[in-house]
């Protein structure tokens, strides 16, 4: 039985709008974060007394957020090293899980 031709429209409509949505969502988390990397503290969206975002004059300016990064991976090596087998094992667990399916 084949679907009429406005379903088959209504899908396609509706698969292009959660698309549009995922992208939207991934944009702003991307704002967000460089927002993060640039003055060093997460966006605010709830105060309604200030609406500016801080350092008008970005010319001037240091990259917080990223300086923060910075001397997180230079000062603390046991976390970054502990971080990094963790996720290092997590993807060879998986790795292994998805290969051993074959």
């Amino acid at each position: 039985m084949m679907k009429p031709n406005w379903v088959t429209w209504l899908v396609r409509a509706g698969i292009a709008a959660l698309a549009a949505c995922v992208a939207l969502a991934f944009g702003i988390f991307l704002g967000q974060c460089l927002y993060w990397l640039r003055f060093g503290r997460w966006p605010d969206w709830a105060l309604y007394s200030d609406h500016a975002i801080p350092g008008s004059g970005l010319s001037g300016e240091h990259w917080r957020g990223a300086q923060k990064l910075i001397e997180w991976l230079t000062t603390a090596p046991v976390e970054l090293a502990t971080f990094v087998a963790g996720v290092t094992l997590v993807a060879l667990y998986i790795w292994l899980r998805i290969s051993a399916r074959r």
